[in-house]
């Protein structure tokens, strides 16, 4: 049996697994206001579940080490200033369409 079979076996680090991710989805929402691409969701589920393969079973802990590995990659401000330059382009059409 593998360490990935003891994690899907047991109910409660299961549990702390979802509740982590979930929490981590929930900072990011509220710090930037939107939900992350794809991509970024599978890296922090990735992380977390290989943390709790390595025995971390707190769902805080395990939400840091998802949200660690956006930040280890720079990937939240990347992200920001993609969002920034979107809502500065479109506000800048709508003051020239104002206009």
């Amino acid at each position: 049996m593998t360490v990935k079979d003891n994690i899907a076996a047991d109910p409660k680090a299961v549990a702390a697994v979802g509740l982590a991710y979930d929490a981590a989805l929930m900072e990011i929402v509220e710090e930037c206001g939107y939900l992350p691409p794809r991509p970024t969701r599978e890296l922090i589920g990735a992380e977390i579940i290989a943390e709790a393969e390595r025995g971390e079973h707190d769902p805080e802990r395990l939400k840091e080490a998802g949200l660690d590995a956006l930040r280890q990659l720079d990937a939240v401000p990347l992200a920001l200033s993609f969002v920034a330059s979107l809502f500065s382009s479109t506000r800048q059409a709508l003051r020239r369409k104002a206009a």
